[in-house]
């Protein structure tokens, strides 16, 4: 039986029994930077587009500065963080201006601009420190610059 494209990039990972072998996908094994994460994140910003928000954020996330009233935690929240920002400023773009990186934890300086709906534009920087554990975001503490 010849195996398909799909199954030759899977890694065989031994489990207890050697007759039921366990496969994982390439994307499982391979784990991403804190300054990847990152770099996803904005990118998420910038486009809205929230279906990856799971494979960064543990269902465990702590934001420290939540939106007063926010009542939920974990992925969640960055989704219902992102869904509320591109609402209200649609054509939003977020830069990174400077990163720094130490073990598990990440400092960016980042800028936001954008035009609210009634044609004020809207300039904004601020200060992010995310904190990873297994390659996934659990906490997250910002200030405005």
């Amino acid at each position: 039986m010849e195996s398909s494209p799909a199954d030759q990039v899977r890694f065989k990972i031994a489990s207890k029994n050697i007759n039921n072998p366990v496969f994982l996908e390439p994307a499982i094994l391979i784990s991403m930077s804190p300054k990847e994460v990152l770099e996803k994140i904005v990118e998420i910003f910038n486009t809205g587009n929230v279906s990856e928000v799971e494979s960064i954020y543990s269902s465990d996330y702590i934001d420290h500065q939540k939106p007063e009233g926010m009542q939920i935690d974990g992925p969640g929240e960055f989704k219902q963080i992102v869904q509320g920002a591109r609402k209200s400023l649609p054509n939003l773009k977020v830069t990174i201006e400077d990163v720094i990186t130490q073990n598990e934890k990440v400092v960016a300086r980042l800028q936001w601009h954008s035009v609210d709906n009634n044609g004020k534009k809207i300039e904004r920087e601020t200060i992010d420190i995310l904190h990873f554990e297994n390659g996934k975001a659990v906490e997250h503490w910002g200030a405005e610059a």
